[in-house]
């Protein structure tokens, strides 16, 4: 069985409206991302998320509507894929979830044809709703009206206002581009933009729309047959005072009154426009297909009577895929291509001003899941974790193709910088009032000093030059408040227990002569110091009174003395490398666990026993110094430990801190060369990054003027900040100005490549033109360091990386690009070339070699060294790269190389269509035919003849049409179809014959009616303990119909 989660959600934007949906007289966005919706609240300049939900079912089509009786606005929802429904929501403000009001109802047609555009349209005079799925179809939807006694409308229906059954009306026009209700009619009137049978000019046909006994009339209107021209795109009905229709053209726009006269604006250059947006009755804003923004204005003549369209470009902004307007000079732009954008609209330059930014990671092309820079990522296993997982993303289109660097992770909101200091070594925070819930006092622990700062009520900060008898000369190993209303200090020369009434010191407890206190650890009741191998249990509720001291044969390298009441603590050991569980009565051994690990000497150098998990058992984490650690559950009757798992968090020691939220809950800063945070989420743990990248040590400080806020040290500075309470996608983006289409990274040299596609078109002809570059990434800046054009009229198609010939004949890791010669007459390019470069010193792109193919390259995949996997045209070949002295002919009969280095094909087999791609496992091939479905080779060196040959040794005999396919081990396919599913293969060894035995076997498939076009294997990761085991990251990119 196979289990698909998301990662991340849809984040494109196609359908917006705005309504007053969470409360009356309040203005909302809601924004509808694939099967979930998103609320928004206007606030000032901005727009802040209020709340999100789920929608079971992909949306296609959104309106608002208000029924008489509430104080809300209702959200028709259509939803649909295959079978196709619509509903109905409001809010409920008590239980603050979305709440059902007309249960679903399908309107599927399967014999009927999907209509290429979905609509969903209200009538002005709040009569009927309308939707546009199937060709030739319009359902109308009507809205309970006033029942009329004795001349006068009767207001009593408690339905009034809400949509009652629905009904279909047949369309003649079957090619409808667009559906608009008109304004300023007795009736509702229906005009459709479509394109004639017979005919290449768009037309306009207008109808009266009636519904009587649940049954729908259409009957024709003043406006007929109205030619739009052969660009026609969309129509805008227009408001009183002037009534009427305008229809958005690509070289015109044009004006019809009620009676179908028309004034016509020139649109020079052409333009192709992609939505629109009303800002008044007379301005109306247009988006185009290059990201410009447009500002379309309506006067009348005052000598001729006539309406008078004039076009301002007003400012460029993404590729709107929907505009909402949203009062004051607000603009929402929800694009798909790109990020969309809050706007701000003002009548003095620059008119158009981004207010906001919401990151898109879609349309994705091709991604890379990319390593962290883990030190032993190659040979350690680690815990799989989704919150340490970074992506490579080519995103977007047309102009606005991005690069992505997308990572999941906890954000910090940063408050203020405390100050400029270098040097922390620990921080603390007290509250000087113990009865107080708030902290005032942060401690500030330095090599040779302690500085004290104290927040008042105004937020203020004072530094200190003195605080409660504390030693400020000397390095702060611990502070806290105690029980009894007594502040704690432990420096390497004392412990002290302070009294917060008189700021006197009660008791002080000293180390033995010579020795020094290294580490601590307390709770409420108890604090437990190390001198070097020996352990001392103090009890703060009777001064300090020492109970138990035990000296371990090795020196202590950390501990921890969990919350109160407590009796156990947690020690850890230099040379032994391992942590012990002591009862606190006796320093007794209740268990013990070794952290080595072969590929590891590794000691622990932090300790945290806490309740991480709501309803499961304490949790051990156990901090190494090489950046793993290790986590146990604790047995409470018993103190045994179990369930022990490892997770790589970075390269450099790990520092535990627990941080206690306004809900309870145990959040753990861990703090590293990779910061992360440890919480419980839905009974398992859950490591996630955050966004403080050079952080040291980190406190809570909930104070009244900053609740729920941390400290956070870094090198350089401190700074206050509040920590966000969900994950989420945080995006790091290169605009790169053309479309992003495959990606690769080399990690020896840190560089990443891509292949980018420019499109220009061509003035004289009106065709497009695509070059296409090779383009150099750094990763560190992540910035683009050089590029490389192709031919002319070369598409690059593929791309991987992997160690290859560096022209001297030595290795070196380079990439290696597939690619194909556009054919203007053909659809199908007949021939290719595959190209190697290397990568220079100086981050430079360096031409090594290339090979011209009879087809276009598809798909490249490494085969160890200096080997690699191509599909070409219509077979799978198998290609070595060489250091010669001479140059070899390739089959088209041209030079190979211009360098040393050659490309040499050893292996060729003929596919059974078309290869869209290859996967490769070890010496495992597998074959994503376009119509065939996947197949499996092997590849079989002869030694003594220096050859190689495939070996097809099993494929799938039922034929499907393939968009990506993965290997998920040596013996099972993973791939997707054009339908929208995903199927599991599996070869099978227990066939009664060899013919069996060379058939796939499908073990497990499942639709997700979306268009898989990459596919990636989970390498070297699992989930301890768990029965559903990652093995593939998956992006889509459209949904099929």
């Amino acid at each position: 069985m196979s289990y698909v989660a998301t990662l991340y959600e849809a984040s494109s934007v196609r359908i917006a409206i705005k309504a007053e949906f969470l409360a009356a007289g309040e203005t909302s966005l809601i924004v509808a991302k694939s099967s979930h919706l998103e609320v928004y609240k206007v606030a000032g300049p901005g727009i802040i998320l209020q709340e999100k939900f789920p929608i079971y079912g992909r949306v296609i089509a959104l309106s608002a509507f208000r029924p008489q009786k509430s104080e809300t606005d209702h959200l028709l929802i259509v939803v649909g894929q295959i079978n196709y429904q619509y509903f109905t929501i409001s809010w409920d403000p008590v239980a603050k979830k979305p709440k059902n009001e007309h249960a679903a109802v399908d309107f599927s047609d399967n014999h009927a044809p999907l209509s290429d555009s979905f609509l969903c349209l209200s009538d002005p005079k709040n009569t009927m709703l309308g939707l546009h799925v199937y060709k030739g179809i319009f359902l109308t939807i009507p809205r309970t009206q006033p029942s009329i006694k004795g001349g006068r409308k009767s207001q009593a229906n408690p339905d009034l206002g809400n949509i009652r059954e629905h009904c279909f009306v047949r369309l003649k026009e079957l090619e409808i581009l667009d559906l608009k209700f008109l304004f300023g009619t007795v009736l509702p009137v229906l005009a459709v933009l479509h394109k004639p049978f017979n005919g290449d000019e768009m037309a306009v046909n207008t109808y009266e729309l009636s519904i009587r006994s649940g049954e729908a009339k259409l009957s024709d209107w003043t406006i007929r047959d109205l030619k739009g021209g052969q660009e026609a795109l969309f129509l805008i009905p227009v408001q009183l005072p002037f009534s009427g229709l305008l229809l958005i053209g690509v070289t015109k726009i044009q004006y019809f009154d009620t009676v179908g006269s028309k004034t016509f604006q020139p649109v020079d250059p052409p333009i192709v426009w992609t939505t629109w947006e009303m800002l008044s009755p007379e301005r109306y804003i247009l988006g185009d297909e290059e990201g410009g923004l447009h500002l379309l204005l309506l006067s009348v003549d005052t000598r001729t009577r006539k309406v008078r369209l004039r076009l301002n470009h007003i400012g460029n902004a993404s590729i709107p895929e929907t505009l909402v307007h949203l009062g004051e000079g607000l603009l929402f732009l929800g694009s798909h291509f790109g990020d969309s954008q809050l706007l701000l609209i003002r009548n003095e330059e620059p008119m158009v001003r981004v207010q906001q930014v919401f990151d898109n990671i879609g349309p994705m092309v091709d991604f890379k899941v990319m390593d962290l820079d883990y030190s032993r990522s190659e040979e350690g296993i680690r815990q799989y974790s989704p919150g340490h997982i970074r992506f490579l993303s080519a995103s977007g289109g047309h102009k606005q193709g991005h690069l992505r660097n997308i990572r999941s992770g906890v954000g910090l909101d940063d408050l203020g910088v405390l100050g400029e200091m270098r040097g922390i070594r620990g921080l603390w925070s007290l509250r000087s009032i113990p009865a107080s819930s708030c902290d005032d006092v942060l401690v500030v622990s330095f090599v040779e000093e302690t500085r004290i700062f104290k927040f008042d009520d105004t937020g203020d900060i004072e530094e200190l030059d003195d605080f409660m008898g504390f030693a400020l000369n000397q390095r702060t190993i611990i502070a806290h408040n105690t029980v009894g209303g007594r502040f704690l200090q432990v420096t390497s020369t004392a412990v002290r227990l302070v009294d917060a009434d008189s700021g006197t010191v009660i008791a002080e407890s000293c180390p033995d002569d010579g020795f020094t206190i290294t580490m601590a650890s307390a709770n409420q009741d108890l604090l437990i110091y190390a001198m070097g191998p020996t352990l001392v249990l103090l009890d703060l509720r009777q001064d300090l009174r020492e109970r138990i001291r035990k000296t371990f044969e090795n020196e202590i390298s950390c501990l921890n003395m969990p919350a109160s009441p407590s009796r156990i603590c947690a020690v850890g050991f230099w040379t032994v490398s391992s942590v012990l569980i002591l009862s606190v009565e006796s320093f007794s051994i209740l268990s013990q666990e070794a952290l080595s690990r072969e590929d590891s000497v590794a000691t622990p150098r932090s300790l945290l026993l806490t309740r991480i998990l709501e309803n499961g058992p304490p949790t051990l984490l156990v901090a190494l110094g090489d950046g793993s650690m290790f986590t146990f559950a604790l047995n409470e009757i018993t103190g045994a430990l179990y369930e022990k798992k490892n997770i790589i968090l970075g390269t450099q020691p790990i520092r535990f801190q627990p941080i206690t939220g306004g809900n309870g809950k145990i959040t753990v800063f861990a703090t590293c060369d990779h910061p992360s945070v440890i919480y419980g989420s839905h009974g398992r743990i859950v490591y996630a990054s955050v966004t403080a990248d050079k952080s040291t040590y980190v406190t809570s400080f909930n104070s009244p003027n900053f609740p729920d806020a941390v400290v956070i040290a870094s090198e350089d500075d401190l700074k206050l900040s509040v920590v966000d309470p969900l994950r989420t996608m945080h995006v790091q983006s290169l605009p790169v100005g053309d479309v992003v289409r495959r990606i690769a990274y080399s990690k020896g040299k840190n560089i990443i490549a891509a292949v980018t596609v420019q499109r220009v078109s061509d003035l004289k002809t009106g065709d497009d033109l695509h070059t296409s570059y090779i383009r150099l990434i750094d990763n560190t800046a992540f910035s683009v360091v050089d590029s490389y054009e192709l031919d002319e009229l070369e598409l690059a198609e593929s791309l991987a990386s992997g160690r290859v010939c560096d022209g001297n004949g030595s290795l070196s890791e380079g990439f290696i690009v597939g690619t194909a010669y556009l054919n203007r007459r053909e659809d199908e390019s007949e021939k290719g070339r595959i190209i190697v470069f290397n990568v220079s010193e100086t981050k430079r792109i360096k031409f090594t070699a290339s090979y011209d193919t009879l087809g276009s390259v598809n798909g490249i995949q490494m085969l160890g060294e200096r080997k690699f996997v191509a599909a070409t045209g219509r077979t799978v070949e198998l290609f070595v790269i060489e250091y010669s002295d001479f140059q070899r002919k390739t089959a088209a009969g041209k030079p190979a190389s211009a360098t040393g280095c050659t490309i040499t094909k050893l292996a060729s087999f003929n596919a059974h269509s078309s290869p869209l791609d290859v996967a490769v496992y070890n010496d495992v091939i597998a074959v994503c035919d376009f119509m065939h479905g996947p197949s499996i080779l092997e590849y079989r060196p002869d030694k003594e003849n220096e050859s190689a040959e495939f070996v097809e040794v099993a494929r799938a005999f039922k034929p499907s049409w393939l968009t990506a396919l993965e290997l998920l081990d040596e013996n099972t396919v993973f791939c997707s179809d054009t339908d929208g599913n995903l199927v599991v293969w599996e070869r099978q060894f227990s066939g009664v014959t060899a013919d069996d035995n060379r058939r796939l076997r499908q073990i497990s498939s499942m639709k997700i009616g979306e268009y898989v076009n990459r596919i990636r294997r989970i390498s070297d990761q699992t989930l301890a303990g768990s029965k559903v085991q990652p093995k593939a990251y998956f992006s889509t990119v459209m949904c099929p119909q």
